[in-house]
């Protein structure tokens, strides 16, 4: 039995909101060690590791356990950038370059080793640990790709969401007009998806003027809730599918 999602709309919805979720965890974090990015990223890791360890121990996708890992590929995945600025002086593009020549190695290595890169149907552990590889990596090349996007391109929340919606307005095009699947363009849009998630965090939280006066807190309550929500939402319409196929 899969050990990951169905990819349908709630997938995407949900990925989104993890990696805001991610995105603002690993701000708070920031915020309560007084900026030690090495304990913060220390912490970040072991969370991932320990959420990752629940759901190898599982036997099928179990929504919570998926998700939270999710959540933590995404808090490290942020991390990851600013430390490697802080502590090396790597740029934005320099770790954006790193993260994207990581994600093809992983990938060759995944298709050499396993016949095959799949993002479903996943049920034999050496599959799921390059799965898991890949969703930190792209998690890493997400945000490198949103703070370098926001940095030097574009102005503001609104830009930054522009410029990847516009991106995976063109993935979707591909997707049901040219009618092209696969490994690739999962990958890409779910890298693409999560400066999305770090609008929906910016947004939620006191950046600037226009934006929602919620503290960190709240805000990761609130998203929390949208998860859970959106899982439960999800889970009916495929259970309803099954029921009348």
């Amino acid at each position: 039995m899969s050990k990951v999602p169905e990819i349908s709309i709630g997938f995407w919805i949900v990925r989104i909101l993890s990696a805001s979720l991610g995105d603002s965890s690993a701000d708070a974090m920031i915020a309560a060690s007084k900026t030690d990015l090495g304990l913060v990223s220390a912490i970040a890791g072991g969370l991932f590791l320990t959420t990752l360890a629940f759901q190898l121990g599982v036997s099928r996708y179990r929504p919570v356990i998926y998700w939270s890992v999710s959540a933590a590929a995404a808090a490290l995945g942020t991390l990851i950038p600013i430390y490697l600025f802080t502590a090396f002086g790597l740029s934005l593009l320099t770790t954006s370059l790193l993260a994207g020549c990581a994600m093809l190695a992983v990938c060759i290595l995944w298709d050499a080793t396993m016949g095959f890169v799949s993002v479903s149907g996943i049920t034999r552990l050496p599959a799921e640990l390059f799965y898991w590889a890949t969703v930190l990596i792209a998690s890493f090349l997400g945000s490198s790709l949103g703070y370098y996007t926001s940095s030097h391109f574009v102005s503001g929340i609104g830009g930054a969401a522009f410029v990847f919606g516009a991106a995976l307005a063109l993935i979707a095009f591909i997707y049901s007009v040219l009618n092209y699947s696969g490994p690739f363009l999962f990958w890409a849009t779910f890298t693409l998806t999560f400066p999305l998630g770090d609008t929906v965090d910016d947004l939620l939280t006191p950046i600037g003027k226009g934006s929602s006066a919620l503290d960190k807190g709240p805000a990761l309550a609130v998203v929390a809730i949208a998860i859970f929500a959106a899982i439960c939402l999800s889970s009916r319409v495929s259970a309803t599918r099954e029921t009348t196929s």
